[in-house]
């Protein structure tokens, strides 16, 4: 009571604070037997008394039949001067009468002084001790600000890093592309008459053209983020924490969830292809008719002993190679699923070629490396080295996943189909859509998927990459990854009793 009585600005607040809530009242009303008063929605809230038509005072305990209360404006009145008054004296207490007033709590006028890390909201004192907030962290404003910075100053690390390597490698690839615009030039003049040469002309051409553009869209992108990220740095801890949060998200997606284009990679494949027409060019007195790529890759009119010196296109626009010397030899694999992996449930044609989803666990032998729980299966070889592709038909099929997986992969349990547990898939289902498995997905073109897609590994260069196999567009890839020299083996999901997933070759 002494210290009560030593300060009344303190015991005015108590007096108009409703003991149930702890808050200021709210439309207080008055109990009339015992003249306690409450906010009128906390009262409403209190439990029964004795009996169903009474209710007891949460303060004196003394019974009152329910309802008998009375309104206690002279009360309300109070409580609203002394929240005025409170928000007069903070405002005297920061500082300088001209100096800006600080934020406060609309709700209890209070100095607005932490920061909640889980709702990301700034709260004051007494929010921190409800029960909105009591379970979560929250810092002192400038701790949190300053927390933020250093996160924003991390990601401006990284982002300018990337912008710097995106500059340099447009510094060095400009003159390329010139040079390879020249040589296209020439190329054209020398095709003349030679219709398939001439059209692939035409795409190198305008595959330049695309990738210098990306090159400047790419830089300037990221100096627009860089700057905005730089300008959030400077601004007040309060602005900061205000406004970082879609800042950040930008980044982190930046950052995190995008798949990194390699446009010197772009480069290098151009001067690839670019090779491939010359060699052709030369090599050729007409232009020879091509075989599908699923027929052999062979040129019809030129004999097995010619092609060994002639570059044999592949299902991958940016897969060459020579059958006798070529650097980077790309093998077709004849590739079948392993039924002692496949999942109870799949069934397996005897030519190891087609995989359902029966509606029934199927009568196979037991296997260690089975996949009890969770629904796919393993191609029956795997690979630590080399570069390697297959092709899957997943046409009419409405739920499916295809890719590579690590052999140590879980086979006793459910698993998400992430890299995070060794898989590196792309998938498709009828309720969502085309997309590259990670966490979170990242939504792919075309949205329903192609029919048929191609898997290539090249394992040396840590790469997964997927093609539409009948117009050879690159779909996705899967950069930078590292096997760690273990055996890895295709993947493939399916979830549909009404098609199957077939390999081709």
């Amino acid at each position: 009571m002494a210290a009560a009585a030593g300060d009344p600005s303190k015991t005015l607040q108590d007096e108009a604070t409703c003991s149930i809530c702890l808050d200021y009242f709210c439309d207080p009303v008055m109990i009339i037997a015992c003249g306690h008063s409450f906010c009128r929605a906390c009262i409403a809230q209190c439990p029964e008394g004795p009996s169903r038509d009474l209710s007891s005072c949460p303060q004196c305990r003394i019974a009152f039949p329910r309802g008998h209360l009375r309104p206690n404006r002279h009360l309300a009145n109070m409580a609203e001067a002394i929240q005025r008054l409170r928000l007069q004296s903070l405002c005297l207490a920061e500082g300088e009468p001209k100096k800006e007033a600080p934020k406060l709590c609309g709700k209890h006028y209070e100095a607005l002084r932490l920061f909640c890390l889980e709702d990301r909201a700034f709260i004051c004192l007494v929010c921190r001790e409800s029960r909105a907030h009591k379970a979560h962290v929250a810092l002192p404003i400038d701790e949190a600000a300053q927390d933020a910075k250093d996160h924003l100053q991390s990601c401006l690390t990284t982002l300018k890093k990337e912008r710097d390597e995106i500059l340099k490698g447009k510094w060095c690839s400009e003159r390329e592309i010139q040079e390879m615009k020249k040589r296209v030039g020439s190329l054209r003049t020398q095709a003349a008459g030679k219709w398939e040469l001439l059209d692939a002309c035409e795409e190198i051409m305008k595959s330049i053209d695309k990738i210098a553009s990306e090159f400047s869209e790419r830089s300037s992108h990221l100096a627009k983020l860089i700057k905005e990220a730089e300008e959030m740095c400077l601004k007040s801890a309060f602005e900061l924490l205000k406004a970082m949060d879609p800042l950040l998200s930008r980044c982190n997606t930046e950052i995190y969830g995008k798949p990194k284009a390699d446009l010197n990679k772009k480069v290098e494949w151009l001067n690839e292809k670019l090779q491939l027409v010359q060699t052709k060019l030369c090599e050729l007195s007409a232009p020879p008719k091509l075989a599908s790529p699923r027929a052999g890759g062979v040129p019809q009119q030129l004999s097995q002993q010619e092609c060994t010196s002639v570059f044999v296109y592949t299902a991958s626009p940016a897969d060459y190679f020579t059958p006798k010397k070529g650097k980077s030899k790309w093998i077709r694999e004849n590739m079948v699923f392993d039924p002692e992996t496949a999942h109870p449930r799949y069934i397996v044609s005897p030519d190891g070629k087609a995989l359902w989803w029966g509606n029934v666990r199927q009568n196979y032998p037991y296997s260690s490396i089975r996949f009890e729980y969770a629904r796919c299966v393993l191609g029956m070889w795997g690979f630590s080295s080399g570069k390697h592709y297959w092709t899957v038909d997943v046409r009419n099929v409405n739920h499916w996943a295809v890719g590579v997986a690590r052999g140590s992969v879980e086979r006793d349990r459910e698993i998400n189909f992430e890299p995070y547990e060794g898989i590196w898939a792309v998938g498709f289902s009828r309720h969502d859509q085309f997309k590259a498995l990670t966490s979170p997905p990242i939504y792919l073109d075309p949205e329903e998927g192609p029919a048929q897609i191609q898997v290539s590994l090249n394992y040396d260069a840590g790469k997964v990459s997927f093609y539409d196999a009948e117009d050879n567009t690159c779909l996705f890839i899967f950069d930078s990854i590292d096997f760690d020299g273990e055996e890895v083996f295709p993947f493939f999901r399916i979830v549909d009793s009404s098609a199957c997933l077939q390999l081709c070759y």
